[in-house]
């Protein structure tokens, strides 16, 4: 799954920034709660892409360390400071703890949460993402439901989940960001075009081209904002 995930997001490097408007206001909404934290002399930065968030933690005067699981995507980002490496999250190479682990839309595409977050609690102060949560494309899943169709897309952790794994003590903020698009068909594109379309399972949703074309649609983000200090 992981080599697959890699290969999306490879293909999508060229596409991103142009498709990821929605990414890319959730990670400026996250640099500013990041913004009033106490200032960190470390960063580590999980799952980049093309540097939507890496941009805001080039603003940090610290040491700042941005990686991908994509060589393509983290090869895209031009900062004047900081080492770009390309790494997976699950498995980091590093001896030495950080002030700060963070990540925007990251850290849903781990295969073990359950295992990884602690560990990644325990290497820095404040272990701050983004995720998208249970809700995510709610609209598309009561499609789903109306018509009985089954819903491929990836399952995701709520915060009650995010709880049990890192502990009650943890802050979780949630927010809707909704994409406006002329049927599913353009939605779907668009999540093709950011790479982010690998599934839970190898399966497209069986639906017919009349319901994909049907519109306009409006689809939203489920996002839930983790910071554990």
């Amino acid at each position: 799954m992981k080599s697959l995930i890699r290969e999306h997001f490879s293909r999508a490097a060229a596409t991103y920034n142009r498709w990821g408007l929605t990414q890319q206001q959730i990670a400026a909404a996250f640099a500013r709660q990041l913004q009033a934290l106490p200032a960190p002399t470390s960063i580590l930065e999980i799952g980049c892409g093309t540097g939507f968030l890496s941009h805001h933690l080039g603003t940090f005067n610290c040491r700042l360390i941005i990686s991908d699981l994509s060589p393509t995507m983290v090869n895209t980002v031009s900062l004047p400071q900081g080492l770009k490496v390309a790494l997976d999250g699950e498995y980091l190479p590093f001896c030495q703890p950080f002030d700060w682990i963070v990540g925007s839309l990251a850290f849903q595409w781990f295969e073990s949460p359950e295992r990884t977050l602690p560990l990644l609690k325990q290497q820095c102060k404040t272990l701050a993402f983004t995720t998208l949560g249970p809700n995510n494309f709610h609209e598309w899943k009561d499609l789903c439901r109306t018509h009985n169709l089954p819903d491929h897309t990836r399952p995701m952790l709520s915060a009650e989940k995010l709880r049990t794994i890192l502990g009650a003590d943890i802050s979780i903020g949630e927010a809707y960001y909704s994409e406006q698009h002329p049927n599913w068909l353009s939605f779907w594109q668009s999540i093709h075009k950011i790479g982010a379309h690998t599934s839970a399972i190898h399966k497209k949703t069986p639906v017919a081209k009349s319901l994909l074309r049907q519109g306009p649609i409006t689809c939203s983000y489920h996002v839930l904002t983790v910071i554990c200090r």
